[in-house]
């Protein structure tokens, strides 16, 4: 593949992913401080909040990686072109150096800076949001990804692509999202605001609360940009609404203050770009898997592939399509034996069908098997069994894993942390100081001193004090 080739698969994959913005090849536009045209290797304008949105992309076909000059030219050209957006490509990758430039500069332009293949995973929707019947088509903020791992009261967080959930809220920048349900006592967009400042003000009894009216959205559902100021948070804390016919989407943004601004436009993104739909509603689910065959058409390395074939799987789930999603949860892991989203998504499956802890146990296993020490494994399969009313069994399948790892320090803490959590739940504090205190002495002999699980532990341990 020379240059050129290059330029026109990055345009070929680009009018798959933004499939109703107006998108040309090689383009010139004219430059606003330059004064003299401007080659542009992908054009694509848009409409986002109303506003109409330029992206220039430009791909850069080298032996090494993308350095920071790099980055520092791009960013001249996208403020000579008079674009609010602008994506680089890379056939090697980045420096540091160039990360942080493109990321934390000063100037209001979003960009964002993306290896070959990671343009191949690049959606214009990032992924389907869904508590019961109710549910969201959600963008991708510019730049971020959407991890669909659901944690206490979140159905997805959003972060910058490249780290990490944790890495993202020791950075304090992040989004996350959840669904509320219309009811006789949320009935409208006003009765869910004020009960949420009123269970913050018994905590926060200081809070302070500023509210401005956000994005016009197409079909004209309510919206509601709300900043909250607390002085235990590290941030301000940004709330965006959309009251829908039947429920509320809402989204919570933490950014730092100079990085406000930007990320205060990611999430008006999101208000206006959000759709609902209702999870029995087939047609939508299978327009999205349709979107999905699209992209499998063109995927070109095992990675792309097995991601594609868990979304898939995902969406099958939605369409109450078990037999469906558990063959492309097993085409995912042939294509790619590591494909963790498949390794949890036939857990899911099983777990939908009723299947019993011996069937169970050896896609446990398996799942197990990906890295035992990695404390999200046992948070998937924790609360995977309390969704779907397990935890008797979840109790077996952590003490699985104890037998399982017993030589594995590390991986005895993690197993015997989480079985202190679930004591903690059911408050069985006894047996919860019990696991606490052993999985510290297995964490000593396996991580060092000051690793952040010690300080979950102590706070853990003397919760149970004083409940005790």
């Amino acid at each position: 593949m020379n240059w050129k080739d290059y330029e026109k698969e990055i345009y070929e994959y680009l009018k798959i992913i933004f499939k109703d913005a107006d998108i040309k090849f090689n383009q010139t536009l004219p430059g606003r401080y330059s004064k003299t045209d401007r080659q542009i290797d992908v054009l694509i304008e848009s409409y986002i909040a109303s506003k109409k949105i330029r992206l220039i992309v430009d791909g850069k076909f080298f032996n090494t990686k993308i350095d920071v000059k790099d980055v520092e030219s791009f960013i001249s050209m996208v403020e000579d072109t008079n674009a609010q957006q602008g994506i680089l490509i890379t056939s090697k990758g980045f420096t540091p150096a160039a990360i942080n430039r493109a990321y934390y500069g000063p100037t209001d332009i979003e960009l964002d800076i993306l290896n070959f293949d990671e343009l191949k995973k690049y959606q214009s929707f990032g992924g389907i949001i869904h508590s019961g019947k109710f549910g969201a088509l959600v963008p991708a903020p510019f730049g971020w990804v959407i991890d669909a791992t659901k944690r206490t009261g979140m159905l997805a967080t959003f972060y910058q692509r490249g780290l990490s959930f944790e890495e993202a809220v020791v950075n304090k920048e992040w989004i996350y999202t959840s669904i509320y349900y219309k009811d006789e006592h949320l009935k409208t967009l006003d009765d869910l605001v004020k009960f949420q400042e009123g269970y913050t003000r018994v905590e926060f009894p200081k809070a302070k609360f500023e509210y401005n009216s956000s994005v016009k959205r197409p079909d004209k559902a309510a919206t509601l940009l709300r900043v909250t100021s607390i002085e235990e948070y590290p941030t301000n804390e940004y709330s965006g609404f959309i009251e829908f016919s039947e429920f509320f989407v809402l989204f919570v943004l933490f950014s730092p203050i100079e990085l406000a601004n930007k990320n205060v436009r990611k999430l008006e993104n999101i208000l206006e770009r959000t759709l609902p739909i209702f999870v029995n509603q087939e047609s939508i689910l299978k327009s999205n898997l349709g979107h999905l065959e699209d992209l499998a058409r063109v995927a070109t390395d095992a990675v792309e592939l097995a991601e594609i074939l868990i979304g898939q799987g995902d969406i099958l789930i939605l369409l109450n399509d078990l037999d469906g999603a558990n063959k492309k949860f097993d085409q995912s892991i042939q294509v790619l034996n590591t494909s963790y989203g498949a390794h949890k998504g036939k857990i899911q499956v099983a777990l939908m069908l009723g299947k019993q802890n011996d069937e169970l146990e050896k896609i446990v296993a398996f799942f197990y098997d990906l890295q035992p020490t990695n404390p999200t494994i046992c948070k998937d399969v924790f609360e995977l069994f309390e969704e779907y009313h397990r935890e008797k069994d979840l109790i077996h399948f952590l003490n699985f894993g104890i037998e399982r790892y017993k030589a594995n320090k590390e991986a005895m803490g993690n197993f015997n942390y989480h079985l202190g959590q679930l004591m903690m739940e059911s408050n069985n504090f006894t047996e919860a100081e019990r696991y606490f205190l052993v999985a510290k002495e297995a964490f000593k002999n396996s991580l060092k001193n000051g690793h952040y699980v010690f300080k979950l532990i102590n706070q853990n341990l003397k919760s149970i004090k004083k409940k005790s």
